[in-house]
């Protein structure tokens, strides 16, 4: 038979080892849950995707317009902006963020025609001066870190609409770069 000093240090000892119990289990829940969470979000993929989709889709952008209709053609692009090289018209597009000074993103957009006796594509920039900054960054690898930057490719075969109204088969070629933070 225990006497009641002997109850109440039992008791004290089980309570002890359930309360290390207790923490041992907390401390591995909230390891094994900060190891799965993570505070940063990379939403490179989706700029870039969302940005080659607004050039194509927007009015103003690469796509030819039809004044008459209101309608924009997506597949097919319009050869002017690139023959006379008109990147400051591509320069003062509110693409991404609404606001015609971007400094987040930038795109060389280049224009090739598939069975063109020459080989030189025609090319356009967007926001020229933060490209030029950031190429050279991209395409040594630094992807990590502030002052770093990554780049994403996209082609797309479309149809050119020259000054006359014909067709040729092309490749649109879209280099978008953004800087990491």
């Amino acid at each position: 038979m225990m006497n009641k000093k002997s109850i109440i240090a039992y008791t004290v000892l089980i309570w002890v080892l359930r309360l290390i119990y207790l923490v041992v289990i907390a401390i591995t829940v909230n390891l094994l849950l900060g190891s799965h969470i993570s505070y940063k979000v990379d939403t490179f993929n989706a700029e870039s995707e969302m940005f080659a989709h607004r050039l194509m889709t927007m009015r103003g952008g690469v796509s030819y317009y039809d004044e008459e209709l209101g309608r924009i053609y997506p597949g097919i692009v319009n050869e002017m902006p690139f023959a006379y090289n008109y990147s400051t018209e591509f320069e003062n597009m509110d693409i991404m963020d609404g606001l015609s000074s971007n400094t987040h993103i930038a795109a060389e957009i280049s224009l090739k025609q598939i069975y063109a006796d020459y080989d030189y594509p025609y090319k356009v920039y967007y926001n020229k001066k933060l490209y030029d900054d950031l190429e050279l960054y991209a395409e040594l690898g630094y992807t990590k870190g502030p002052g770093g930057a990554k780049a994403a490719f996209h082609d797309m075969y479309v149809l050119i609409r020259d000054e006359y109204g014909g067709l040729q088969p092309g490749l649109l070629t879209i280099n978008i770069i953004i800087p990491t933070t």
